[in-house]
């Protein structure tokens, strides 16, 4: 048996968990990050727990990424 473009099928199938292992971890960033700034502990920055304003950063950074490497792909 021959197959014919099974390396774009995997090529495809490497982008794809690529893709959703990125959005799992930002999900989890956003997640942490909220319960992070519902806790309270110091130290503060304006007012707000530093560790979730960092998280909330990394995650924005992430999404921002994701969202270009979408449209740069072309298709969702």
């Amino acid at each position: 048996l021959l197959h014919r473009g099974i390396d774009e099928m995997i090529r495809e199938i490497d982008a794809s968990s690529s893709r959703l292992s990125l959005s799992l971890l930002l999900a989890a960033l956003i997640i942490g990050s909220s319960l992070l700034m519902l806790s309270g502990q110091a130290p503060f920055l304006f007012g707000f727990p530093l560790l979730g304003l960092i998280g909330y950063l990394l995650a924005g950074c992430l999404g921002i990424w994701l969202i270009i490497s979408f449209l740069r792909r072309g298709r969702f």
